[in-house]
């Protein structure tokens, strides 16, 4: 099943203009994403389809310095919180921030609307708290005020 579904989801998604590059040697498929804030890389975890899961990351383009993982954990702590799918994570030995989301649709036939809006969402979500989190590594701001900050700008005419 998952060679044929993974085929119709990169189908789907390459049809929406997602031009996905395989990486076979990680079983994933990968795609970059310009949004109003940054280019992010888009990672397809097609590995999980027998378990009908779908994955996707989206990497931060900057790295957190030790000096600040621990304000910016409490950044995604707080992002997370406002989340109603997907979370951000960071790799305390590195400093790498990613988000992740995925969907479970077990019993469910796969449809275009699905692989469009797990990916979609993913790509959506990295790019409105980028700033947050960009603000927050190349200043003296708090989790909190970098959060508000962003907040702040979204809401302006």
């Amino acid at each position: 099943m998952s060679s044929r579904l993974e085929s119709d989801i990169v189908q789907m998604l390459n049809e929406d203009g997602w031009n996905l590059v395989p990486d076979k040697k990680q079983g994933l498929y990968v795609t970059s994403f310009e949004g109003e804030n940054g280019i992010y890389q888009l990672y397809l975890n097609v590995m999980n389809l027998d378990n009908q899961l779908l994955i996707t990351y989206s990497y931060i383009p900057i790295k957190s310095p030790k000096d600040k993982i621990a304000a910016v954990a409490l950044l995604l702590n707080k992002i997370n919180r406002e989340l109603y799918f997907g979370n951000f994570e960071i790799d305390y030995t590195n400093g790498e921030i990613a988000f992740r989301n995925g969907m479970h649709f077990l019993g469910e036939e796969f449809t275009k609307y699905m692989a469009v809006n797990t990916i979609s969402s993913c790509a959506f979500t990295v790019d409105k708290y980028f700033p947050a989190i960009k603000f927050l590594i190349n200043t003296k701001i708090s989790p909190e005020d970098a959060l508000k900050q962003v907040k702040r700008d979204r809401s302006s005419p």
